[in-house]
């Protein structure tokens, strides 16, 4: 018989992979772009999904130890379970919450949030990581959301 503890750590198990997966997928994508000298005009889309893939492995690493502090707006029940599952009665219905996590009804923490945990999971590596963390956050924000200014290659490598 499975315990509510054990179906969290599945849970986490689950969006930790997930976004894993895609953070690659997109890491991939911007350094292809990056790495092609004839698309020099294509800086913004290697910066938005180096980016992405940033935030999507912060997410990955978030999932993987406090996975209810991921999603914005969740209902008192699903956070209850997702930070504190012992305290719930093992009959508890938490078919429900996956069906809702697993749909993406309830969405999730941006890049600036993502950083903020993981500072608060490794406040050691916070001043090494703070001036790359501010850098990326500006620029993914522009890339994907607006015009990145003109910025040279070297910037980036």
């Amino acid at each position: 018989m499975s315990t509510n503890t054990d179906y969290v750590n599945q849970l986490e198990k689950h969006f930790c992979r997930e976004f894993e997966n895609n953070a690659w997928d997109y890491l991939k994508l911007g350094l292809e772009f990056l790495n092609d000298r004839s698309a020099q005009n294509r800086i913004q889309v290697a910066v938005g999904n180096i980016g992405i893939a940033v935030e999507l492995l912060l997410k990955a690493v978030i999932s993987g130890k406090a996975l209810g502090f991921l999603f914005k707006d969740l209902p008192t029940e699903s956070k209850i379970l997702l930070t504190y599952p012992d305290s719930l009665p093992n009959k508890f219905n938490w078919r429900n919450v996956e069906i809702d996590l697993k749909a993406s009804i309830h969405k999730t923490i941006g890049l600036g949030e993502c950083i903020d945990l993981f500072y608060s999971f490794f406040p050691d590596l916070k001043q090494k990581f703070k001036a790359y963390f501010d850098r990326l956050q500006l620029s993914r924000n522009l890339s994907v959301h607006g015009i990145l200014p003109l910025i040279e290659r070297y910037e980036l490598e």
